[in-house]
Parts: structure tokens; sequence; C-alpha cells
């Protein structure tokens, strides 16, 4: 990255961290923000990649016709192989559009660009972004979000730790930290954001 160059900030944590929180509140400060998730969710909808999964799993990941991401998460978040192999169909079209986006963001004078992408250990673009910034909070407190906004047990939360990095590495390979826990109001995150953002509009000048 140059001052005329694409800051590229990668946002990770643990599940229910509240990353997309805090991607959202950048967005609100004027930032462009990619989420993987997001690109999942409608990567799934494309012909090919239903062919695909469909020739893995069978009708038992479908609801009305299409791929179920509920029953396809269960069941591949139960099994590590089944996930290594719904993982070689889906992950490699997910990181070509965030790469895609990432170009365009370069071509258009962007100056600094967020990515909310919970497996950025599998991305290209792991060894591309000048940022890694970690959302922290503790695990009773990222254990009672997902439990009310996913409904999850504390198993299902297991689950998808255990397909992610450690948090332990996450820490240590990130540049920068916010802290999310629930001791901290709406209004302190949002200053936390603005902070940083100030921090790298300063690396920039």
């Amino acid at each position: 990255m140059t001052k005329e160059g694409l800051f590229l900030v990668a946002v990770v944590g643990g599940v229910g961290a509240g990353k997309t929180t805090v991607c959202k509140i950048f967005e609100g400060l004027g930032l462009p923000v990619i989420y993987a998730d997001e690109i999942a969710r409608n990567t799934c909808k494309y012909k090919e990649i239903k062919e695909k999964l469909l020739g893995l799993f069978g009708e038992k990941i479908v609801s009305d016709g299409a791929i179920d991401r509920i029953k396809l998460g269960k069941l591949v978040f139960e099994n590590k192989e089944e996930r290594e192999r719904m993982e070689a169909v889906v992950l490699p079209v997910i990181d070509a559009i965030i790469v895609g986006e990432v170009e365009r963001w370069r071509r258009e004078g962007v100056q600094i660009g967020i990515l909310d992408i919970p497996l950025l250990e599998k991305s290209s673009l792991q060894k591309k972004v000048d940022e890694i910034l970690f959302v922290e909070a503790r695990d009773e407190d990222r254990l009672r979000r997902v439990v009310s906004s996913r409904g999850w047990s504390e198993n299902d939360l297991l689950q998808r730790e255990q397909a992610q990095t450690p948090l332990a590495q996450k820490r240590a390979i990130a540049t920068r930290r916010i802290i999310n826990t629930t001791s901290i109001s709406p209004e302190e995150l949002n200053e936390q954001c603005q902070d940083v953002l100030l921090e790298w509009r300063k690396l920039l000048n």
C-alpha cells in the first residue's frame, strides 16, 4: 500500500464478537465494506454451485427447491471432512468475487476498504491486507449474543469456532484491536471506530 493506493483492512474475531456491527459503523462513517457472509449466501444460489453441492450432499440440504444454509451448516459443521468438501466448492468462488470487488475499489481510487471475512486465513487476500483489526469480546458475551440473535446452542458456537483459526492466533496476527464486550455502550463502540479511522487517515497523510 502507498499513500495513493488502497489501504485494505480485514476485520476478524470470534463468532458473535460483533465484527459485522463494527463493519456497519465503519460503513456509516463512509467506508466501503465487503461482507463475505452475504456473498456466501448468494453463492449458494448459483446454478453451478447448487448442482455441485447437491452432488456432494443430496436433497437433504434442500428446502423449497433452494439450498437450505441451516441444513447445510448443520451437516458440515458436525463433520470436518464434509466441511472441507463444501469449502472446496464454495470458497474459491467467494474469494474470486471478493478479489474482484477489491480490484474495483483500486480502480475507483478508494482510500480505505473494509473486509468482513471470517475465513481470512483461507483467502488469497490474507497477505494483501494492510491492517488486521481484531474485535474483542468475552466468551460469555459471544455465547449470549448467538443464543439471542441466531438461536444457537453452546455446541453450535463451539462447532463453528473449531472450523476457524483459533482466537489466540487471530489475536496474535492482529495489528489493532476494538473492544466490544457487553459493558461497552453503542456510543463507546462508535467512538472506538472513529478513533481507529482517524489513525488510518493519519497513516495515509
